[in-house]
Formats: C-alpha cells, sequence, structure tokens
C-alpha cells in the first residue's frame, strides 16, 4: 500500500522505500514486482505542501536475480560426493529448493502422478532421473 508514502510527504516529510514488493496486474495477470521510491513534498510559493514528487525504479529483475542466485549459491553446496546417495543428494537439494520456494519456477516441476505423491516426491523423481 503506498497511501502512507504518500501521506507522509502530503504532511511535509520526505520517505523513501527499497526493494518493496508491489503486485501489480500487467500483461494480463498479475505480477511480482518490485521497487526503490521516494516520495518528496512539493511546495508552492506561500511554503504549504502543494503535491507530491515521485522518483521510481523497478528492481525487479535484481531482487529477483539476487534471489535466484542465492538459491543457486546453497545448490553449489550440495553435493552427491558427500551426500552418501543419490537419495540423500535429491534431499538436500529439495530442502534448499523448499527454504528458497520463490525462486524455483513452477512450470519445471513436473505434476504429481496421483494425489498422494507430494510435491517434494515429484521433485525427488525428476531430480534422480536427472542425475542417473
Amino acid at each position: 500500500d503506498l497511501a502512507p508514502f504518500v501521506d507522509q510527504a502530503m504532511d511535509g516529510r520526505a520517505t523513501f522505500a527499497e526493494n518493496m514488493l508491489l503486485l501489480l496486474e500487467r500483461h494480463g495477470y498479475v505480477e511480482e514486482t518490485y521497487w526503490t521510491f521516494s516520495c518528496s513534498p512539493i511546495r508552492d510559493a506561500g511554503g504549504q505542501v502543494a503535491g507530491v514528487f515521485v522518483v521510481t525504479s523497478d528492481v525487479t529483475a535484481r531482487v529477483v536475480g539476487d534471489r535466484r542466485l542465492e538459491t543457486i549459491r546453497q545448490l553449489g553446496t550440495v553435493s552427491a560426493a558427500t551426500s552418501g546417495s543419490v537419495e540423500e543428494t535429491c534431499r538436500a537439494a529439495i530442502d534448499v529448493l523448499s527454504a528458497n520456494r520463490q525462486a524455483v519456477n513452477l512450470s519445471e516441476i513436473p505434476p504429481a502422478r496421483s494425489r498422494r505423491e507430494s510435491t517434494r516426491e515429484a521433485i525427488m523423481v525428476s531430480l534422480s532421473r536427472r542425475i542417473r
């Protein structure tokens, strides 16, 4: 909600936010976006606040890229050589991906074959097939 930032500027105090999550409907769907912006009061000749000057920067690509890079870094610490088995390696990789769900493109994960198979199990099956 941007109203508190505008209200503060209208009260005469500048404000800003960094990497603020805003869910915007663009291109026909709701999209996760991140913004850095500032709101500053604009004063008239008498010194009264007459408006708000807003400077924005869409930082979505950087925020999402940083998040994905951190997930890749964490996955890089998972090793089949130290895990003991393919199954343990898959579990370790799943733990990393589960902790970083926003960084994972869910379209890459095959759907569960049945209601009984969880997403975690589907990921494990998919990963173990790719490793072998």
